[in-house]
This record gives C-alpha cells, sequence and structure tokens, in this order.
C-alpha cells in the first residue's frame, strides 16, 4: 500500500477538550473511486517523543463526474473525525494527514487536496 503524508504545524498547542470532531474539507479531482482513505494523526511537538494520537482513517466517497475530454470538475467533502474524551495526548500543535492508497495505485498520486481543517466545540 502506497501513503503521502501532509503535515500542518499550528503553533500554538490545543488542548483536546476544545473538540468534539475535527472535520477536513477536501478537493477531490481524483478518478479512481473507493481507492484513497484519510488518516487524521494529532501531533505534541512540544513534548520529548514527539507523542501523536491517531483518530482513524475514513475513505474518501467523493468522485468527480466521469467526461470524455477535459479536466474532470473538482468535487468537495467534508470527513469527521471524532475527539476521543479520552486519548493517549491532552494536546497537539501539529496535524498529519496520511493519504493511504490502493495497492493497484501504485504509480498515481492522489488527485486531492486540502482545503481546511474545523474544530468543532463539544456540545455542538
Amino acid at each position: 500500500m502506497l501513503s503521502m503524508e501532509a503535515y500542518q504545524h499550528l503553533g500554538n498547542l490545543i488542548n483536546l477538550d476544545c473538540c468534539s470532531r475535527i472535520e477536513i474539507t477536501i478537493r477531490n479531482a481524483d478518478r479512481y473511486p473507493d481507492s484513497v482513505a484519510l488518516e487524521l494523526i494529532l501531533i505534541n511537538t512540544s513534548l520529548p517523543g514527539k507523542p501523536f494520537e491517531s483518530l482513524g482513517e475514513m475513505m474518501v466517497r467523493s468522485t468527480p463526474p466521469w467526461q470524455l475530454y477535459g479536466e474532470r470538475p473538482v468535487v468537495r467533502e467534508t470527513l469527521n473525525f471524532t475527539v476521543p474524551s479520552e486519548g493517549t495526548i491532552r494536546g497537539f500543535d501539529e496535524v498529519k494527514v496520511v493519504f493511504h492508497l490502493e495497492a493497484q495505485r501504485a504509480e498515481f498520486g492522489a488527485r486531492i487536496g486540502i482545503d481546511r481543517f474545523v474544530l468543532v466545540p463539544r456540545g455542538l
């Protein structure tokens, strides 16, 4: 299985009690449906060993409509990752997104871009 990684350092330590979930909105121009999963990992770079917590993997379900000529239009999709109330870390200052690609895609990178992260407060 092939994987690609994207990192975003946030600059400040964010307490995990702040939110119930983290939404990732993506732009998908990938032509291979159900062949890419995104994993969200929260990292505390301020501590020795940089402890981390994976919020799991979610399959990208959107697929741009098929067309014979030209570029496929981009489709937006939002993936929701649940933040556990009790985790292995209490805060994070970096997020890592791992794109897990199916084995048959070993020669083709994902045509998926990350638009934004949204930290959804607890109780909403």
